[in-house]
């Protein structure tokens, strides 16, 4: 099944990621391991050190370095200018590495190659392995790109951006980062940064989170990447501590982690404006995607305005998609809609509070989502859509498909709140009559005719009962495939819209 539109990628995607390494050289300089400092530096006569290089580029110039291992920190202490930028880039074609051992570091916050407050930078084409501190660090910098690297076995990340601007994190393999395990920071790190792009990384192995984008970061498209075999998470929005807000989290590929995406507040921060859409997470230990965790017990948990959308969720080992609120947290408006969850371990969807009585939760909407052969550990809360928040209020669960769950189909517990949720127009396909389960108003009982579950093709055929039967109110206006509703006479039920 054709999930993900590179079109929506390119809508985002600034001309400068595809026009700024392009930018013709005032002068090329050439670095080698056969060269001397006391060369003219052009390709018959190369210099030795990058720190020669440093002192000499100028705004356009490039910085060539041919094939080698290299025993020295790239430090960058010069700026290039809007439109010129300094580029530092391997040779084509050749391998260039910096081997990070034994090296001469201030201290933990820097890296083997290393951007200071400079500009108008870029680096590609390296290969920094056994660093004990960052692989590649800028730092309090602006219009960085970071492109086609590999970073193998760094003791901290792979990448950490802290305080940048304009910054594009581009094609990147990231390889067992965090190796220390003790330090507090991830694979992909960008902390209190904004106008930013990660995409097209290949990030695994690793000891910590995959990316993490942190504590005030804002105005960011997370795109395209892969993350797997992580440790800890694949992806994962945190204000940690301050506002982080307008990020989009899409087209992204998450498997074999602990857990697949996360969007939380550990330590007040409001995180708000977050948009998590058309990503594939699968084979996940835990969850597949959740929504305020918690984290410092004694601090708030602000959470609001999260768009959970077009995901493919399947065979992870706890629930599908999670939305909770632990004490001290506020999770409001949060929208689930043309999601496809399949073959959790536990629910498809749960919502949860684990709360001493300090936390609010409001203004949830699950709409238009297909949840198909969920609860396979078939325990308790082991099936559909299970909603087990006593404190939510306002909670919409409507134009699911709900199909051949294990134990329910869609469960509201005596803890929900009195007339706080509605539950209607859902395909139910397989009530089990489990402890609270209901079917809801204007429910719709029989197979949902799918062309092939058991491909993964969840879209349905001519004659089901689906077909214009859902409710148009608080309806996404696309399907999952983006196609637009309605299609015929009404708004059909489940994540995608037939059309002949």
């Amino acid at each position: 099944m054709k999930i993900f539109k590179i079109s929506f990628f390119l809508l985002y995607l600034p001309l400068a990621v595809f026009s700024q390494t392009g930018t013709a050289a005032s002068n090329a300089f050439y670095v080698s391991t056969s060269g001397n400092d006391s060369n003219q530096g052009n390709l018959d006569s190369p210099w030795a050190s990058f720190s020669k290089a440093v002192s000499e580029v100028a705004p356009g110039d490039t910085v060539y370095v041919r094939a080698g291992t290299y025993h020295e920190r790239l430090v960058i202490s010069t700026s290039g200018t809007a439109g010129n930028p300094i580029v530092f880039s391997a040779y084509p074609d050749e391998e260039v590495i910096i081997d990070g051992r034994d090296l001469s570091y201030p201290n933990e916050w820097c890296g083997a190659i290393h951007i200071d407050n400079e500009h108008d930078i870029t680096v590609e084409g390296f290969t920094v392995r056994d660093s004990p501190v960052m692989a590649i660090f800028a730092n309090d910098s602006q219009n960085i790109i970071i492109s086609n690297n590999n970073t193998v076995n760094s003791g901290n990340s792979g990448i950490m951006a802290w305080g940048d601007s304009g910054l594009t994190i581009l094609g990147n393999d990231i390889d067992q980062a965090c190796n220390s395990n003790k330090k507090p920071q991830e694979c992909i790190s960008v902390s209190h940064s904004n106008d930013f792009i990660i995409t097209g990384n290949t990030v695994h192995d690793g000891y910590m989170e995959g990316i993490d984008v942190k504590d005030g970061a804002y105005t960011g498209l997370v795109f395209g990447n892969t993350v797997y075999n992580m440790i800890r998470l694949g992806i994962y929005i945190d204000a940690w501590a301050a506002h982080t807000y307008s990020i989009v989290v899409s087209g992204n590929t998450v498997y074999d982690c602990l857990e697949g995406i996360r969007v939380n507040s550990e330590n007040g921060g409001l995180t708000e404006d977050i948009k998590v859409r058309s990503n594939l997470v699968y084979n996940n230990t835990e969850c597949g995607i959740w929504v305020n965790a918690g984290g410092i017990k004694a601090a708030n948990h602000p959470v609001n305005n999260i768009l959970i959308e077009g995901n493919f969720c399947r065979n992870n080992g706890e629930d599908g998609i999670r939305i909770s609120v632990p004490d001290n947290g506020t999770t409001t408006n949060i929208t689930l809609q043309n999601n496809i969850i399949t073959d959790s371990g536990r629910a498809g969807i749960i919502v949860s509070d684990f709360t001493d009585g300090t936390a609010a939760m409001s203004g949830l909407t699950i709409v238009n989502n297909t949840l198909y052969n969920n609860g396979l550990k078939e325990e308790w809360g082991c099936g559909g859509i299970f909603m087990n928040a006593g404190i939510a209020t306002d909670v919409l669960i409507r134009n699911n498909i709900v199909s051949k769950n294990h134990l329910f189909s869609i469960v509201v517990t005596t803890d929900a709140a009195v007339g706080e949720v509605t539950v209607d127009y859902n395909l139910i396909d397989g009530f089990k009559d489990f402890n609270e389960e209901i079917t809801g108003d204007h429910y719709i009982k029989g197979s949902p005719l799918f062309f092939d579950a058991e491909a993964d093709n969840f879209q349905i055929g001519a004659g089901s009962p689906v077909i214009d039967a859902g409710s148009a109110i608080k309806a996404p206006l696309l399907d999952f495939s983006g196609v637009q509703r309605p299609q015929g006479n009404g708004i059909d039920v489940g994540s995608f819209e037939f059309s002949d």
